[in-house]
């Protein structure tokens, strides 16, 4: 079982300008959207970092991130 905490690597990377958000597209998939905000471009290396190691090379941990992207935009709308 993975130690990855959604929640914990969603608050970093806004803390570090990028925020995430979630969509379900018609083919059933989710599509994790980032939006980079001001202060991104001054952290973007520490996040792209972060992503990288995080997200990008671990399919578990990207499934479990936007399962709870797309259950988080459920309970804001």
């Amino acid at each position: 079982m993975s130690d990855f905490d959604p929640k914990a690597f969603t608050l970093e990377l806004d803390a570090l300008g990028l925020k995430l958000t979630a969509t379900r597209m018609v083919d059933g998939t989710i599509r994790i959207n980032q939006w980079r905000m001001h202060e991104y471009w001054s952290n973007e290396r520490r996040a792209t970092d972060l992503w990288e190691r995080t997200i990008a090379a671990n399919d578990s941990n990207r499934k479990v991130l936007a399962e709870f992207l797309l259950e988080l935009s459920y309970l804001t709308f």
